[in-house]
């Protein structure tokens, strides 16, 4: 129903409720209404109009816990639906319930309530999507891409699912996979964030990035605080070496991803493009800070200050990087400016080569490295 029929319908129960102000039934409608319309101030004043009528009316809680929910007052949402699932754990009061526990990080809560009602997910279609996000935020990446290949064999056109499983893929590694079911949403319904994300990352692992940059923004349109788009976007940005808005782009990244280490990485990369080497300095350090026992991160202090010219610096962060990791790329980078013994320009050809390319030496794409978990 469109804004418009929504409120005529609200304004509709509101005049009935002038004549009939103790109907709790035409309450629940009103009620009902104001949520379509995302009115919470309508909304709580009718819903405790309605509990003063009837106090325990499960039905009425329900409605209160999903006004909480729409208006962001978390804490009371999951005091009201754990109450109701406490006495009556009916399935569409865990499926809200686990989405609160899901806003609120608590993703082993939600998996547990959602995985309590997965097997009649067919009358609860958002289930199955909901608990792919609580198994990835919990970085269980094959359990749910297991699941979601058991689910989409028998629900072939979930358009959420495929979404999700091609945001899995990447983080497996297999962009190939990825694009082929980002494409599949896609077909089922071209709006969803995740599949558009996963486009632009296939897209700017083949170097296509006008065409990355493009899926980026769209993505961004629909949910302005994906980290994975912001980041996808400030990959592209250096691609074509627009330095200034790539550094904002990977700012507003980290921003929504303050764990994740790759996007730490490539903000630093693109700080050392600018020559900001403090800011890079403070970047890598961030990401340094959420995990001290990460090659990359060592490697990355180490390539800021072997162009520098700061070999003392620079020689011990080798060591630990490569010994975290034999293969670290950026602790090899590091020995390699030593070799040139610290000439600037040659660091920025080396630098900007490294961007250009978007490939590291082993031939995997920088931006699916950047999306993956951190490798120890």
């Amino acid at each position: 129903m469109s804004t418009e029929g929504s409120r005529a319908k609200l304004d509709r129960y509101l005049r009935y409720l002038k004549s009939d102000s103790s109907n709790v039934r035409l309450l629940a409608d009103a009620i009902d209404a104001a949520l379509e319309l995302r009115d919470t101030e309508q909304g709580f004043d009718l819903i405790a109009r309605a509990l003063s009528l009837q106090p325990g009316e499960r039905s009425l809680l329900y409605r209160k816990g999903c006004l909480e929910l729409l208006a962001g007052k978390l804490d009371e949402a999951e005091t009201t639906l754990r109450e109701l699932a406490a006495g009556d754990p009916a399935p569409e009061v865990r499926l809200m319930l686990a989405q609160v526990l899901l806003l609120k990080a608590k993703y082993a809560e939600a998996k547990a309530e959602l995985a309590a009602i997965l097997p009649p997910a067919h009358r609860l279609p958002e289930a199955p999507a909901l608990y792919l996000r609580a198994l990835h935020h919990l970085g269980e990446v094959k359990e749910a891409i297991e699941f979601s290949e058991r689910y989409l064999a028998e629900n072939p056109g979930d358009a959420d699912v495929l979404a999700l499983l091609s945001t899995l893929y990447v983080d497996s590694g297999d962009l190939q996979k990825a694009e082929a079911v980002a494409q599949r949403s896609m077909s089922a319904r071209a709006d969803i964030p995740e599949a558009l994300t996963t486009l632009g990352t296939a897209a700017l692992g083949t170097q296509r990035g006008e065409e990355a940059s493009a899926y980026f923004a769209k993505a961004l349109e629909r949910n302005p605080r994906s980290g994975r788009a912001w980041v996808g976007q400030g990959l592209a940005q250096m691609y074509s070496l627009d330095l200034n808005k790539a550094e904002e782009s990977l700012k507003r990244g980290v921003a929504n991803l303050p764990s994740h280490i790759g996007s730490w990485h490539a903000l630093a990369w693109c700080q050392m493009l600018k020559k900001d080497y403090a800011a890079a300095e403070a970047s890598f350090s961030k990401s340094l800070e959420l995990d001290r026992n990460f090659s990359e991160s060592h490697g990355g202090l180490a390539v800021l200050a072997a162009t520098r010219g700061d070999s003392a610096t620079a020689k011990p962060l080798i060591e630990r990087a490569l010994r975290l990791d034999p293969q670290s790329f950026s602790g090899r980078f590091a020995q390699s400016l030593l070799l040139r013994k610290g000439k600037p320009e040659a660091a920025d050809r080396l630098v900007q080569t490294l961007v250009s390319s978007i490939k590291f030496p082993d031939g995997r794409p920088m931006i699916s490295a950047l999306t993956q978990k951190h490798k120890r």
